[in-house]
């Protein structure tokens, strides 16, 4: 089933851009950019939790669609490895957005005149909010899906959950029932043309063969 494999690409497309964006966001704000400021920023622990969560993201799914790429059957593209390490990659996105949503930062324009240091922190840290709620509907998207169609068709093959998620047949119970059977068509002869499979100096029924005693040639008396 082609669309199963365009929903991972699209969701691991979507997983890399994100924790790309998250992974700069973060090692901006864990950064001493300001005087004091590394030592009093009271997300601090959330962005290095957001830090880890987005390299670890970066290196399953990039290093997944490489060795997908260049090798088939790979033990990363094993459907039991995906769903533990992308069970696991949602779990930590979800504490990630959770924890950055927690900080409570509200509105950053209230920050003008009473701490404007904060002003650029508040924004960047409700974009990692954003784009980190973004990542654990995706990641928790395709897990479900994933799990659903794995179990549906463990019913005909048990042995699915060591398949490859890129090259099992999705929806045809791991079987050949989707290929397209080609008929070759048979030559057929006339009676008028000339098998030419035939030696060249076959004889036919009653044509160049000798007579039997008693027994006229053909066409003549």
């Amino acid at each position: 089933m082609a669309i199963i494999h365009n929903i991972r690409l699209g969701a691991f497309v979507i997983s890399i851009i994100s924790s790309l964006v998250v992974l700069g966001l973060s090692a901006n704000l864990v950064t001493p950019t300001t005087e004091g400021f590394f030592f009093i920023y009271p997300g601090y622990n959330a962005m290095i939790l957001s830090l880890t969560t987005s390299v670890m993201t970066l290196l399953f799914v990039g290093t997944s669609m490489v060795i997908d790429h260049f090798r088939k059957g790979a033990i990363s593209s094993l459907i039991w490895v995906e769903l533990a390490c992308i069970g696991l990659l949602w779990v930590l996105w979800l504490a990630t957005a959770g924890t950055a949503t927690s900080l409570g930062f509200g509105d950053c324009s209230i920050y003008i005149y009473t701490d404007p240091l904060i002003i650029s922190p508040c924004k960047q840290d409700q974009a990692v909010q954003a784009f980190s709620w973004l990542l654990w509907l995706t990641l928790l998207g395709w897990f479900i899906t994933l799990l659903t169609v794995s179990i549906m068709a463990s019913r005909r093959n048990p042995r699915v959950w060591f398949a490859s998620v890129v090259e099992y047949p999705f929806g045809t119970g791991g079987s050949n029932k989707g290929e397209k059977h080609v008929l070759t068509p048979q030559p057929q002869y006339t009676g008028g043309s000339t098998n030419s499979q035939q030696p060249p100096y076959a004889f036919s029924q009653g044509y160049g063969q000798m007579p039997h005693y008693g027994q006229s040639q053909y066409g003549q008396p």
